[in-house]
């Protein structure tokens, strides 16, 4: 899961959208798999403490896109549509820190 971390936060979209679409295929995950895989990894991510409390701190934002995305999946929503709105939130997530002069590397 790691990989799939770093790729979120490292590669641009389209790359890491198809790379996880084709693991997603080639090991039958689905994307509450992921998700819930990456959840406790997100919060080990090591970053400054200004950057964790912007993404985790009393907004939570990714947490609340996971669970959002989670929340989306569990109604009967499209796996591609929502793999698509988890990597959006991740790279919402990296401008943010950027934007804020943060290294999320």
């Amino acid at each position: 899961m790691k990989g799939i971390i770093d790729s979120l936060w490292n590669q641009p979209f389209r790359e890491v959208y198809h790379s996880t679409r084709k693991l997603m295929k080639t090991n039958g995950y689905a994307l509450a798999d992921i998700l819930r895989m990456i959840h406790n990894q997100v919060t080990k991510i090591k970053m400054p403490a200004k950057a964790l409390m912007l993404l985790l701190g009393p907004k939570n934002f990714l947490h609340n896109k996971m669970s959002n995305i989670e929340f989306n999946l569990s109604a009967g929503a499209d796996d591609a549509v929502q793999l698509g709105a988890l990597v959006g939130a991740f790279a919402l997530a990296k401008s943010l820190c950027q934007e804020n002069v943060l290294d999320v590397s």
